[in-house]
């Protein structure tokens, strides 16, 4: 009878490893295998070794998407902001739930392409659900776990005509007329202006301290900005540097926050209602529907136990305004170099966007109004 090739272990198994390469620190990287005799655990060697010269090897096979998805959340999202890693979170433990149990080496194109056609009325959902589950197998073949993309097809349904997110618009003449009329205290009538004016961030706009205002030179510094995990409120550095910026207010602008500032006895310049800090996430909201009720009012609406009647706004949010700045910026013939840094914007991407549409608009207006000539003489 042969001899047994490897040795019998205390607990009955029989064990070796197998080298695949080294470690950073020089060291080999060697795969510890298991088996029930010496001749399964050959046999096992022998798959390796193939499988590592084939660039198929697998570390755990019994891997499950579910396991891998927390250790993708929890190791490479570490330094994500919160509404990131919230935003994984509720992909992963929501949409992608039914793949939780199933191993990751099973997972089909199939798997992930019946959870985007179940969602398809939803597009923005089904973008967050594509770039989720692409990084997570992404980041399982760099970890050993996967050798095929599943992913690479996969794809959200496609948004009929040009990309149009609520409130990506300038305002209307009847919203600019509202807001000019609209019933606003002080705080409200600073906060709108700021919105307006200048182009920010409600994130930015919430986390302004009285020294953030430069009377000099009128201009208002953006040097920290405000996000919130749940309610609670979370002080942040911009996202990039070009975040940190000194916006130079117009004259409404001016006037409206040194109308309000007298009145603030807080760290902040738009504090709570009722108590001292910046507003939580639930106190911001309330104070944004306050400002929108006004503009409503102003702009001949009729608002009946909490129902709009004869309504006359569509998709009016705080980001409109931004998207409003931007177009002034445009029309004010200001570079877009100069629009990006206002914008504070790490990249062109966005303005430019907005600056080509404007183009397109421009060049249609001007086409329309020339007079029409025969095609030939």
């Amino acid at each position: 009878m042969p001899k047994a090739k490897y040795k019998k272990r205390k607990d009955g198994r029989y064990g070796t490893s197998v080298q695949n390469g080294y470690n950073d620190d020089g060291t080999p990287n060697r795969i510890p295998l298991y088996a029930k005799s010496s001749a399964e655990l050959e046999r096992l060697v022998a798959e390796v070794k193939y499988e590592l010269r084939k660039g198929t090897y697998v570390s755990d096979k019994n891997m499950t998407f579910g396991e891998y998805a927390l250790t993708w959340l929890n190791a490479y999202h570490v330094n994500s902001g919160i509404r990131t890693k919230e935003m994984y979170k509720n992909i992963v433990h929501k949409y992608l739930a039914p793949l939780q149990n199933r191993k990751l080496l099973s997972l089909r194109l199939s798997d992930f392409q019946e959870i985007i056609n179940e969602n398809a009325d939803h597009i923005r959902t089904c973008e967050m659900i594509v770039c989720t589950a692409k990084q997570i197998i992404s980041y399982a073949i760099e970890d050993g776990y996967m050798t095929k993309n599943v992913t690479l097809r996969l794809k959200a349904p496609k948004r009929k005509g040009k990309k149009n997110y609520p409130g990506r618009r300038p305002l209307t003449n009847l919203e600019i007329n509202a807001i000019e009329k609209a019933n606003l205290d002080k705080k409200q009538r600073a906060y709108i202006e700021l919105l307006r004016g200048c182009g920010l961030r409600p994130g930015e706009i919430i986390a302004l301290k009285p020294s953030n205002f430069n009377w000099m030179k009128n201009t208002v510094r953006i040097d920290e900005a405000i996000t919130y995990d749940r309610n609670n409120v979370v002080w942040k550095e911009p996202k990039s540097e070009a975040g940190y910026r000194e916006i130079d207010m117009p004259p409404k602008c001016i006037t409206a926050i040194k109308n309000y500032l007298p009145e603030v006895h807080d760290t902040v310049v738009f504090p709570m209602q009722r108590k001292k800090g910046a507003m939580t996430k639930s106190s911001q909201r309330k104070f944004w529907e306050g400002i929108l009720k006004q503009i409503r009012i102003a702009a001949g609406e009729e608002i009946l136990n909490g129902q709009i009647i004869n309504q006359k706004i569509f998709d009016l949010v705080q980001y409109t305004f931004r998207h409003n700045y931007c177009t002034e910026l445009y029309y004010s013939n200001r570079s877009l170099l100069e629009a990006v840094r206002l914008m504070g914007h790490s990249d062109y991407k966005m303005i430019m966007e907005i600056y080509a549409h404007l183009d397109e608009s421009e060049e249609k207006k001007r086409t329309q109004k020339q007079p029409k000539t025969a095609a030939f003489t």
